[in-house]
């Protein structure tokens, strides 16, 4: 069998079939590259959503915290301190409510006078002997702006002594009216 007189088709055949394959693979090849940068688009997509949905918790979360803060700055100072005679009265089980209320967020309520001596404190404790509330910034930003409350920087919690542990806090502090008698003074 000779195939000289058919060679050309034999040529043709061969020329469509390499032809077909390398469209085949051209054709996988670009349908790769369209699903990967859609599933890629989508994926961006689902991403920022993602994190969108993270964000707006992590506000709600912040925004209940300073909500709450600020309630128990507000209730310490009008609830619990202005108008009572810290000279006669004690302070303590009423702090402690509100400690007990917040115990997720405090690790303590303390109210100082302006000489930075300890009134009343929830939970009970004692300062720490190298203790100086009228030398740390949450106590002078306090005095010198009274009208504000004032969250200070994160630090570790020294001012009373607990068994050697010491945690880190966020120092929030506000002036008070503190009542001795018939005179009254600003606290903190």
């Amino acid at each position: 069998v000779q195939l000289t007189g058919h060679f050309p088709i034999v040529r043709i055949i061969r020329v469509v079939i390499a032809l077909d394959a390398d469209g085949a693979i051209i054709a996988v090849f670009l349908t790769g590259i369209t699903l990967y940068l859609r599933f890629s688009s989508q994926l961006n997509t689902a991403i920022q959503a993602e994190n969108q949905m993270v964000m707006e918790q992590v506000e709600q979360s912040l925004s209940t915290y300073l909500r709450d803060m600020l309630g128990l700055a507000d209730s310490c100072s009008y609830n619990v301190v202005k108008g009572r005679n810290v000279q006669n009265e004690d302070l303590t089980g009423e702090l402690m409510l509100l400690y007990d209320t917040y115990s997720e967020y405090v690790d303590s309520i303390a109210v100082f006078d302006p000489q930075g001596n300890l009134v009343a404190t929830a939970p009970a404790g004692l300062l720490s002997k190298d203790a100086t509330p009228q030398e740390e910034p949450w106590f002078s930003c306090a005095v010198e702006k009274p009208e504000n409350l004032h969250f200070s920087q994160p630090q570790v919690q020294h001012v009373f002594s607990n068994g050697g542990s010491y945690r880190w806090v966020v120092p929030l502090s506000s002036a008070v009216e503190l009542t001795r008698g018939k005179s009254t003074q600003t606290g903190v």
